[in-house]
């Protein structure tokens, strides 16, 4: 099924009105695209007052545009595109001059945030799907060392000695920093349903336990992660970035599970990753040439080959590679 773009536009008029169009455009990036959207709008759309029934913007429709002409506010997603590209995107729209003075910003919540952002359309806007799965299923959802691939895990040392390390179905990192300043890092199998690892922070921190005698995982290239989150024990921080909708109530469930504690989205998607544990390595990025503009913003590309790795001497991994 091709993708599809839902429309949210509040004109000048103060009338909220929805339309969807096949494809249509969401990166609002040249000038003239507020225009034709509008123009698009003004020709037909329906007024939300007038919709009933069944959820109008559901996940069939998988990019969205919320423009508000009065409050002059800009909100947008797109399918499949990846927290890089949707960071550098929302940076490009954001300093486009057909956007001074307006609040613009990537909808990271999916369609969610538009109904956070215009409560009268809640009721029309499918939730985004979640499922919080029960402790006793984390081992079947990290991903599993083959017998003869894993040699030793010394948890006193942080040595980590194997054969081979690769998974074809690596999804999220999920990344612990103990009380020592130990760095642990688990792998979790891809799910079809995303966000793969925010779910799991439902538990609080009997999840902590949970992980205390699973077997970490090495690290891979960037390409392998969908998603990460990095639970911080001694600043009692969360930190996590995906490429999929985090729906505003799932953050809200992970922030009540966790009292005392700050959930923050981390910026640089796996390069953000890495400095936050204490690590930088060009090698495991994919490299700039292959994330070429007008795609990719100049300037987080070399914001993110900056990035200045957590300074508190974390100890990371040691990872051994045993010849066969």
């Amino acid at each position: 099924m091709s993708c599809s773009t839902a429309y949210l536009v509040r004109d000048v008029d103060g009338v909220w009105r929805v339309r969807w169009q096949k494809y249509g455009r969401w990166c609002l990036l040249d000038p003239s695209d507020r225009d034709v959207v509008l123009e698009m709008m003004r020709e037909r759309s329906t007024p939300l007052s007038l919709l009933s029934g069944p959820p109008w913007l559901s996940g069939w429709l998988c990019r969205g545009v919320l423009l508000d002409m009065v409050e002059r506010r800009l909100r947008f997603y797109g399918c499949g595109a990846g927290s890089r590209y949707s960071e550098t995107i929302e940076r490009r729209i954001a300093r486009s001059p057909t956007w001074d003075g307006w609040d613009v910003a990537y909808a990271w919540g999916g369609r969610e945030d538009f109904a956070e952002l215009v409560p009268e359309a809640a009721a029309q806007i499918e939730p985004e799907p979640y499922e919080q799965r029960p402790l006793d299923e984390l081992a079947d959802a990290l991903l599993e060392w083959e017998d003869d691939s894993l040699v030793a895990w010394d948890r006193q040392s942080q040595s980590l000695s194997y054969r081979w390390a690769w998974w074809p179905n690596f999804g999220g990192l999920l990344s612990v920093i103990d009380e020592r300043l130990d760095v642990l890092d688990f792998g979790f199998a891809y799910q079809p349903s995303n966000p793969v690892l925010l779910p799991w922070l439902l538990h609080g921190e009997p999840l902590l336990d949970a992980l205390a005698p699973m077997t970490p995982h090495a690290l891979q290239h960037e390409r392998q992660f969908d998603d990460g989150v990095i639970i911080d024990s001694p600043a009692r921080c969360i930190r996590y970035w995906s490429g999929a909708a985090i729906p505003p109530p799932l953050l809200a469930g992970v922030r009540a599970a966790w009292p005392g504690w700050s959930l923050e989205r981390l910026r640089f998607g796996y390069a953000g990753h890495l400095a936050a544990t204490g690590r930088r390595d060009p090698e495991a990025l994919i490299p700039d040439n292959e994330l070429p503009p007008p795609d990719f913003d100049s300037e987080w590309l070399r914001e993110r080959a900056t990035l200045t790795p957590d300074a508190r001497g974390l100890r990371c991994i040691e990872e051994i590679l045993v010849a066969d």
